[in-house]
């Protein structure tokens, strides 16, 4: 057996002792470790579908805004978490800018995410 055969075999198992131990940790934990790889998209995943159904059944908005500021607002966030979750995020410097503040405005308005 050459050493292509042997490194193909020992990747073969490592593959598969990583499967059963990402399997393990999704039963007891309902994640795995692969999730830490790139923790902004994994989170910006689960933020995006909850912001938008918050948006859609959100009664009311912060005090010193009208519905249709907090929208905008909540619009800015869910862009700038949908940019996160994609599989390759390149964008210019105003592009940035954007995202930036539409995480920050996540992170400002954090508590004001209730109905």
């Amino acid at each position: 057996m050459g050493w292509a055969e042997k490194m193909n075999i020992k990747n073969t198992i490592y593959l598969i002792k990583r499967s059963i131990k990402f399997f393990w940790q999704r039963t007891i934990r309902g994640w795995d470790d692969s999730e830490t790889w790139s923790l902004d998209a994994a989170l910006s995943k689960l933020i995006v579908p909850r912001l938008k159904r918050f948006k859609e059944v959100n009664i009311c908005y912060p005090p010193n805004m009208t519905p249709q500021e907090w929208d905008e607002k909540l619009d800015l966030m869910i862009e700038a978490f949908e940019f996160y979750s994609g599989e390759q995020y390149c964008a210019s410097g105003e592009e940035l800018k954007k995202h930036q503040k539409g995480l920050n405005l996540f992170a400002k308005h954090f508590g004001k995410l209730w109905w």
